[in-house]
């Protein structure tokens, strides 16, 4: 018994990087064939970084020697006979070698077939009374071109695509350029030769690129102009100059280890650009501070930059614990996002040797930076300062009914977070809106054709040239479970929309889906999702399981019904419904036995009529060679009679006809039985209007409903793959990293700062930015994703940073003020860091927050999660700390009295 098919798929195999399109109508499908091998053979040849090249839309040239049963029976042959006469006549034999006259000369017989002539004067047999029976006399031979099973089309004319696949280490922008440069100089050796180029991934990355590096360039502009308006030109330019100094470390260190530029790792940097700069303004503005009170320019740098040294370090390494055990997320969504921290951790590391080594030797070496008769702050910054000072004291008089007002705040927002939509992913704008369709099993390529064509049709007349550019319509292949399938029933549409725009997208599908619906023959269609982030399953994935198929059947019938009912739910389709027509031949053993016919000359005789025999190859003129079939004429409408009618011979030289010595009959039945851990199964599958429902929603309901089926039908279970289990497992993933964080972070604090409660103080601020997140999100119209939650984890490390230095300065001035005036001051001291560093993290997130598009849709919950997490946590920080500082110390001294000791 042979051993299982084991085969492996890379994304490579089944995602083609770009797909060339060439249409003419003066060019024939002989001429096409011809410019298919040609192109093909020039690409992959002068690229190297091409894998393979897959064709659709080229015509096969064959040779079919067509037979019918009547003539047949009437000469009483059969197929076999018609293939023996052909092989005879078409065959290289070698025959050794032979020595002539001091010379080796190589032997053999060749009666090589060249021209139809020769084909239809083969002799098939020859009568008693020498009469001769040759093949014209019993068939008709024909070259004729035969449309391949993948059938390419183009605005509805008909169309060759070759669809260049990469190899895995090459540069996608450098194939596909390289691809373009050579179609477009192949082409002009044809006059009417048009050239189109669809799904280009390299200008999809290349504009994914473009959009993240100049919303980097944007968000570094922004973070320039804050520092300017802070601190004044020198000092916004010092602190400026660590975010290339650390971008071009990272690159440098990303050469190193191997990893590449992506929109991950460009999106990565954007996160941490405002933050690149919250070390060098901590640094700048320590060591204005000491030159303020009067220290020489030495010695201000050497004290303002050791006093917060290790507050710095701690700051830096608590963001990197908040992003690293994003490394857990397991599964395909992990290997997505594993480039993210680790791009945040070298970017960081080299921020941290900037502003601690670098930034001191400028500061020094600008001796001018500050002028003595330069007043420490601004009017504005003035006038803030004193505004805060006064609410802070409000905050310490009122620290019950202000920790209270947190806390209403946070629950609040609790509230509100349990009303966000929860999604992995999302449905974000795309370019290019992609359906396949789905005929009953064994349905003819031409009946598939017939409706791709009525579905194109309609695309074109209601939607072009108003919402869509083009249409692209493949028939016989499609792309499931993340490989090629080819079949004569499906049928693949792309179409190109003139923009992202999410109400036009919506418009499209809302319009093919109607018409599709309205078309009976179609078992199923369904949209192809576009997602930012990495393949998922689908929205609704239900998988039944059991032995018995009726009951399968029925249970399956029964999630549909329900589904049918949920508001969004679009594009059903059950497994278990596939069902096809078949011929069954069963055989006679009697009559076979009566009339002396072996069962395998009926199954052979069979197949050959039906599926058609091969015959050996033609040489062409030209040295090509062409396939010969002996088959019945497949352009002629069959019956059931032409099964019974099909001749087979017995043992004894006698013709007889299948239905002879069989009986056939036709039947409808299962086209295919799915087993999962050895148990059939069916599945229910569907997607999802987003602007109803979320997959998540409509699973739960799904789940709710159908949680006792076992009892209900002993021995049937059902199980929610899919996107609803990807996104269980990423939360879980998810979870157990804001844990590890926590934790991490904990420790790292309880280093710094060698206290078990001052760690649980910083740490307060984590829900104070969970109330920003909540309201965030509520105020934007996002749902909770995948994305908000890796974002607030890394916030988890993020919105201490500001916490650990202001609670540093608290125990400094501790040691020689009163408690009150310390928190008080150590919030006046660092209320301009602490607002410096707010500003521009956000500043450096904001042209994501509103300029994100297309495909960069994904990373917009992610950047507005830090920004209004981080904007409330700065806030909030900045009184709640002291506040809590201020009841602490009410209960320690409550504490003390108790206990009947002196405060």
């Amino acid at each position: 018994m042979a051993g299982p098919f084991v085969f492996k798929i890379a994304m490579g195999d089944t995602s083609p990087v770009l797909n060339v399109m060439l249409s003419s109508p003066s060019i024939s499908d002989r001429e096409f064939k011809t410019i298919s091998e040609n192109l093909e053979r020039e690409l992959t040849t002068k690229i190297p970084g091409i894998k393979n090249i897959r064709v659709a839309g080229v015509a096969d040239e064959e040779i079919d020697i067509i037979v019918n049963n009547e003539t047949l029976l009437m000469y009483g042959l059969t197929i076999d006979d018609i293939l023996v006469a052909v092989n005879a006549s078409n065959f290289r034999t070698p025959g050794g070698t032979l020595d002539v006259s001091g010379r080796r000369y190589l032997v053999r017989t060749s009666g090589t077939i060249d021209d139809l002539e020769k084909i239809n004067n083969i002799l098939v047999r020859t009568g008693d009374s020498g009469q001769r029976l040759y093949l014209r006399d019993v068939a008709n031979v024909e070259r004729r071109f035969i449309r391949g099973r993948i059938q390419s089309y183009l605005n509805g004319e008909k169309a060759l695509s070759l669809y260049i696949m990469r190899k895995p280490d090459s540069n996608v922008i450098g194939v596909n350029t390289e691809v373009k440069k050579i179609v477009d100089q192949f082409s002009k050796q044809f006059d009417d030769m048009k050239v189109s180029y669809k799904n280009d991934q390299g200008e999809a990355i290349y504009e994914t690129v473009s959009v993240l590096r100049n919303n980097a360039l944007l968000g570094i502009v922004l973070v320039s102009i804050l520092l300017f308006f802070f601190m004044g030109w020198r000092a916004s330019f010092l602190a400026v100059i660590g975010i290339p100094f650390s971008f071009l470390a990272t690159f440098f260190m990303m050469k190193f280890f191997g990893y590449t530029i992506n929109s991950l790792s460009l999106f990565a940097m954007i996160v941490v650009s405002g933050m690149l700069v919250d070390d060098a303004i901590v640094v700048i503005e320590n060591v204005y501070r000491y030159r303020e009170e009067g220290l020489s320019s030495r010695d201000a740098v050497l004290k303002g930059t050791s006093e917060i040294m290790w507050p710095i370090i701690s700051a830096i390494a608590t963001t990197i614990c908040a992003f690293m055990p994003l490394l857990l997320i397991s599964g395909i969504i992990g290997k997505f996002l594993e480039l993210m921290p680790v791009i945040v951790v070298l970017t960081l590391t080299a921020s941290l040797i900037e502003a601690l080594i670098v930034l001191p030797v400028h500061l020094y070496e600008m001796k001018k930076l500050y002028r003595e008769d330069k007043k420490p702050e601004r009017k504005w910054f003035g006038f803030m300062l004193d505004k805060y000072r006064k609410l802070l004291n409000f905050a310490l008089n009122y620290r019950y009914i202000s920790i209270l007002c947190v806390i209403l705040l946070f629950i609040s927002s609790i509230y509100v977070a349990k009303n966000l939509r929860i999604v992995l992913f999302g449905d974000v704008p795309a370019k290019t809106v992609s359906a396949k369709m789905e005929l009953a099993e064994n349905t003819p390529i031409e009946r598939t054709r017939e409706l791709s064509r009525e579905i194109e049709s309609h695309i074109i007349d209601e939607l072009y040239p108003d919402y869509i550019d083009s249409v692209v319509t493949i028939v016989g292949r499609v792309i499931e479970d993340r490989r090629w399938m080819e079949k004569e029933e499906v049928a693949e549409f792309r179409i190109d929309l003139r923009d992202y725009d999410e109400e036009v997208m919506n418009i499209v599908r809302n319009v093919v889906r109607k018409k599709a619906v309205s078309i009976p023959d179609i078992i199923n269609f369904e949209f192809l999702r576009a997602t930012g982030g990495p393949p998922s399953g689908r929205p609704v994935d239900a998988r039944i399981s059991g032995n018995d198929l009726e009951v399968l059947q029925t249970v399956g019938d029964k999630i549909i019904a329900f589904l049918r009912e949920v508001p969004g739910v679009v594009d059903l389709r059950a497994s278990v419904q596939d069902r096809i027509n078949e011929i069954v031949v069963n055989p006679d053993y009697k009559k076979l036995e009566q009339t002396n016919v072996d069962l395998n000359s009926v199954a052979q005789a069979v197949r050959s009529a039906t599926a058609g025999r091969y015959a050996g190859r033609y040489l062409d003129i030209d040295g090509k060679e062409l396939r010969m079939w002996i088959r019945f004429d497949r352009d002629r409408q069959h019956t059931i009679n032409d099964i019974r009618n099909i001749p087979v011979r017995s043992r004894n030289g006698l013709i007889f006809r299948i239905g002879d010595v069989a009986s056939v009959s036709e039947v409808q039945t299962v086209a295919r039985i799915r087993r999962s851990n050895r148990q059939r199964e069916a599945r229910v599958t569907a997607n999802i209007d987003y602007s109803l429902t979320t997959p998540y929603a409509a699973n739960l309901k799904l789940l709710e409903n159908f949680e006792d089926i076992g009892e209900e039908y002993p021995g049937i279970s059902l199980i929610l793959e899919g996107e609803f289990e990807e996104q269980q497992q990423a939360n879980r993933d998810v979870i157990l990293a804001f844990l590890v964080a926590i934790i991490l972070i904990y420790m790292i604090l309880g280093i710094q700062f060698n206290s078990p409660f001052q760690p649980f103080v910083i740490m307060v601020t984590l829900p104070l930015a969970f109330i920003g997140v909540a309201y965030g999100l509520f105020i934007s119209g996002l749902d909770l994703s995948l994305m908000a939650l890796i974002a607030l984890v890394a916030l988890a490390g993020i919105v201490v940073n500001d916490s650990i230095i202001l609670v540093d300065f608290i125990n400094s001035f501790s040691k020689t003020k009163e408690r009150r005036e310390a928190l008080i001051e150590a919030g006046s001291k660092r209320l301009r860091p602490i607002l410096l560093t707010t500003v521009t993290t956000i500043g450096g997130l904001m042209p994501m927050a509103i300029f994100a598009r297309g495909g960069n849709k994904m990373w917009q919950p992610m950047a507005i999660t830090i920004i209004w997490g981080i904007m409330f946590a700065t806030v909030l920080t900045l009184f709640v700390i002291p506040v809590l500082y201020a009841i602490i110390d009410d209960i320690r001294a409550l504490f003390f009295k108790i206990c009947g000791k002196k405060c």
